[in-house]
């Protein structure tokens, strides 16, 4: 057949190679993890936004004028029958080039009004014949894929953030970045840049066993991009089903629930990522439920050194690789719980925003009520707040450790976590009333840790106000920003409306109230960006989008003035707050 014929070469074009095929990405495999400019985190590097290096490569390319073909690279394949195939290592390239090209033709024809003969042609070989694609994704993402990639459908940027998985918003987010970037070239420049990605050249390689398979996954996913920790784990333990399954039979069907398994984790990580929770502290959580110990430290290493002691090397595989499947699940369903408002506890732990000391227990807490999960989320998320704020370093898994352990009891986790808020025992101290208040009384610098105070202490005044203004969900508190009443740098006029200091420490004096509790109110980045420097009058008129705000309004009432003495009330009212509900 064509198809055969077409991979048995050493060398072809992209557009050879998809020709008259179908090319899946498993679902054992990573959802499409490119990022671009738009989904990139603020502090990354031009280097690390893939889909705009892949882009700028082939613009470099383009501009030297070289004669030889653009490369892009090694292709792996499994074979699934005689005309499809599913893809093993090169699928963050194969589906940005899916999306590239879609983009260039999407332009072509908004700008000629049709696409002509040869393009058609291209669209056919490298997309879609009538129905029939050339390319899917993983399942959870491919409806999306062929309805914004495939049948190019216009969407705005908005829509992107509505999108279930972090996958799915990757794919769109490189669409309309690519889209963007096409609508400033001309025709030619359109053309170069499409002949170039199509004509571009690759090797492939076949393999039609699932053993042959799993080991080329091996060694072929430890060059390139570094794997994550999650990628090598899985890999190492599909080896060892290789290496250690003693019957054809046996192998197949471990490294087939492996793949479940993986299809699974998979997807809660393209959910999880919109969360900020890290998969690397997901490992960590799964192996520390597999040590049922709250210290146990991840390695591979350390996996090596239980699976050469181990009596029963395939049972041990097959239990961690559960393990670690559940407690991606518990951890995805907990933060989809969160979504509903109905849990307050479980909100303060995820508004938190670095909990991993607290999944493990969440995943031990999987099968109990929604009650004992609150419950136990608000006393975790009081006790690493309190870590946090304080900035001790006292271990405090070495001081949950032996409550963790075992049947868990969620009793006994929140009756120690409520003895450590009180003890005087120098060794559990650390966390206690007097070490909490005399950091929050004091100077402190608007951190995160300042802005979630500022976030509980807005919903204790819903839960206690007369309604008016919504809860503000850990969603919510990702677009806020604490501001300073009396700016750290004062306003120039007569009337500023904030008390003057004199004496050769007034500066200190000033920053020292500056930056106390009671000066701080949670507000949108828009807000604050508004006003700025601006005087007590001014700023004052702004606050009526929330509790705190109307609080400021109140204590200011008939006056326009924020004083020093306003300060220190309002920082008592906040002390005597988070002593007594964090």
């Amino acid at each position: 057949m064509y198809i055969g014929r077409l991979f048995m070469e050493s060398k072809m074009t992209i557009q050879a190679m998809l020709q008259g095929t179908e090319i899946y990405v498993p679902d054992y495999q990573r959802a499409y993890s490119w990022d671009s400019d738009m989904t990139a985190s603020d502090s990354a590097t031009i280097s690390s936004k893939q889909v705009a290096v892949f882009l700028n490569d082939i613009m470099d390319y383009i501009s030297f004028e070289r004669q030889t073909h653009y490369y892009l690279g090694h292709f792996l394949f499994e074979r699934r029958d005689n005309n499809s195939y599913n893809i093993i290592d090169g699928q963050q390239r194969l589906t940005t080039v899916e999306i590239c090209i879609s983009a260039l033709l999407s332009r072509i024809e908004e700008l000629n009004g049709q696409l002509n003969d040869d393009e058609l042609t291209l669209k056919e070989d490298i997309l879609a014949r009538r129905t029939k694609r050339h390319f899917h994704t993983v399942d959870y993402d491919d409806s999306v894929f062929s309805d914004y990639v495939i049948e190019a459908k216009l969407y705005d940027k908005e829509f992107i953030n509505t999108l279930e998985t972090e996958s799915q918003r990757r794919i769109l987010s490189a669409m309309f970045y690519l889209r963007n970037k096409f609508s400033k070239m001309d025709y030619k420049q359109l053309k170069t840049v499409m002949y170039a990605i199509a004509n571009a050249e690759c090797t492939t390689h076949v393999v039609s066993d699932k053993s042959e398979a799993v080991q080329m996954f091996i060694f072929q996913n430890a060059r390139g991009k570094e794997p994550t920790k999650l990628e090598i784990l899985k890999a190492k333990l599909m080896y060892f089903v290789h290496i250690y399954a003693e019957k054809d039979d046996e192998r197949k069907n471990c490294l087939k629930l492996i793949s479940d398994k993986f299809a699974e984790i998979y997807k809660s990580i393209s959910i999880l990522e919109r969360y900020h929770i890290d998969e690397d502290n997901i490992l960590l959580c799964a192996y520390r439920v597999h040590k049922d110990n709250l210290t146990a430290y991840f390695s591979q290493d350390e996996i090596d050194k239980e699976i050469a002691v181990s009596s029963d090397k395939i049972c041990f595989v097959m239990k961690l690789t559960d393990t670690i499947a559940y407690s991606f699940n518990a951890i995805t369903a907990f933060v989809k719980l969160t979504e509903t408002r109905k849990y307050e506890g479980m909100e303060d732990l995820v508004a938190l925003g670095y909990f991993s000391l607290a999944l493990p227990f969440i995943v031990k807490s999987f099968a109990l009520s929604s009650e004992d999960k609150n419950n136990l989320s608000k006393a975790l998320a009081d006790i690493i707040a309190r870590n946090s704020i304080i900035g001790t370093r006292a271990v405090l898994e070495y001081r949950l450790g032996d409550v963790f352990s075992g049947v868990l009891s969620v009793d006994k986790v929140i009756d120690r976590i409520e003895w450590m808020k009180t003890t005087d025992d120098w060794w559990w101290a650390y966390w206690n009333n007097n070490a909490f208040k005399m950091v929050i009384d004091g100077e402190m610098w608007p951190s995160q840790s300042v802005k979630y105070i500022l976030w509980r202490y807005e919903n204790y005044l819903h839960r206690n106000g007369k309604g008016g203004y919504k809860s503000l969900s850990p969603e919510d508190l990702r677009a806020m920003t604490v501001e300073h009443i009396m700016p750290q740098t004062l306003p120039e006029g007569p009337n500023t409306g904030y008390d003057s200091f004199d004496g050769d420490d007034a500066e200190s004096r000033r920053m020292s109230y500056t930056n106390q509790l009671g000066n701080y109110i949670l507000i949108s980045s828009s807000h604050n960006s508004s006003i700025g420097n601006s005087s007590f009058s001014d700023k004052r008129n702004t606050y009526c989008y929330g509790y705190q705000q109307r609080e400021i309004q109140d204590m200011t009432l008939g006056r326009n003035n924020w004083t020093c003495a306003d300060i220190d009330k309002r920082r008592k009212k906040l002390v005597a707050f988070v002593l007594e509900n964090l």
